[in-house]
């Protein structure tokens, strides 16, 4: 298939699920949990990161309408099967496990399989990103995350 044909329909199609997700974040209710007089729904973060798919969505979009001749090559299946696995995974063991740990270990094992091997690289990135965003949302935005069920707050 043509590169402008694939920008076109992933585009649309991400652009159509960017709203239907804005419109799912916008139902989350869990009352307010306060940050200095402001109120911050546990919506806010992931609306914020809707805004910047539907805007990238757009990008994606108009780059197919301006039209290219470029083939695409196809899909490493095997890779894509596998990060569909991990993602539900992730999904599913935040439940378990807490935001926290879940994040940490998606990312060891996400990140090989993107093709990041270097110890010295993966191991700092997917244990300081994780709890670092964890600790922001947690204490500083007040915004509550899934927790795990051996610890209190992570």
């Amino acid at each position: 298939m043509r590169r402008d044909r694939l920008d076109l329909i992933f585009g649309a199609a991400m652009l159509v699920l960017a709203g239907l997700l804005w419109r799912e974040a916008g139902a989350l209710d869990a009352g307010n949990t306060g940050f200095f007089g402001f109120g911050f729904d546990p919506g806010f973060f992931p609306r914020i990161l809707l805004g910047f798919w539907a805007a990238l969505s757009l990008v994606v979009l108009l780059r197919g309408l301006r039209g290219s001749a470029l083939r695409v090559q196809a899909p490493s299946w095997p890779q894509l099967a596998s990060l569909m696995a991990l993602t539900a995974g992730y999904v599913l063991s935040i439940t378990l496990i807490g935001f926290a740990f879940a994040s940490v270990a998606f990312l060891l094992i996400l990140l090989p399989v993107l093709g990041y091997r270097r110890p010295l690289v993966v191991l700092p990135v997917a244990v300081i990103f994780p709890l670092l965003t964890w600790y922001v949302f947690v204490f500083i935005l007040q915004i509550i995350l899934p927790v795990s069920p051996w610890f209190d707050r992570i």
